[in-house]
Parts: structure tokens; sequence; C-alpha cells
């Protein structure tokens, strides 16, 4: 049995390892490995783009001009 209290790991490091219960009832600890990990951007935590093609980046530099 899996003790399903992991963390959403969108826009966070995947683990590398889970921790669960077993049938006997013991904690145990099991490490992960993956094949291939998605580019993850560090501006806004999102999955497949990095920082130079981040939509977010400029969001801050935006200037409100009102109409005249």
């Amino acid at each position: 049995m899996i003790n399903n209290n992991l963390p959403n790991v969108l826009g966070r490091e995947l683990p590398s390892s889970i921790e669960f219960i077993n049938e006997k009832c013991l904690s145990l600890e099991q490490k992960v490995t993956y094949e291939w990990v998605p580019t993850l951007c560090s501006i806004c935590g999102g999955y497949g783009h990095l920082e130079a093609t981040c939509k977010k980046k400029d969001a801050g530099a935006k200037k409100w001009v009102p109409k005249k």
C-alpha cells in the first residue's frame, strides 16, 4: 500500500525516493529513478520550457499607461 500523502510535484523537483507502508505495516523507503526528466523553469516553476522562453519572465516589467 502506497501512502498517498506525496506533495504535488508540479513546480518542484521530482522526488528521489518515496516512503510507503507495505503489507506487513512496515515503513519503507524506495529510491526512484527517471529515464527522462522534463525541463523545469526556475522563474515560474513550470515544466516544458526554460527561463529564456518563459512568458512570465517579463510580467513584472510591464507598466500601465492611462489612455489620453
